[in-house]
């Protein structure tokens, strides 16, 4: 099985912001027997690249940060 999480979010400190950088924590320290792709701009995976721990069965793409707008997202 397959899962697909869609973690883009805004440039500004909200509270999708906040709750996509805890869940992104979170998920890198857990033992998932799944495949897992996890899709975040480029600006929350920097901020992210430090604190996130090695998994195999997680994937990250990274998006562009045209996607922080919201006009793009609803796209």
């Amino acid at each position: 099985m397959k899962l697909a999480i869609d973690l883009l979010c805004t440039k500004l400190n909200s509270g999708s912001k906040t709750f996509n950088f805890n869940f992104c924590k979170y998920l890198s320290k857990k033992k998932l027997k799944y495949q897992t792709y996890v899709y975040l701009t480029n600006t929350l995976y920097l901020q992210l690249s430090d604190e996130l721990e090695k998994n195999k069965n997680i994937k990250y793409f990274v998006k562009s940060d045209l996607y922080n707008n919201s006009f793009f997202r609803i796209l």
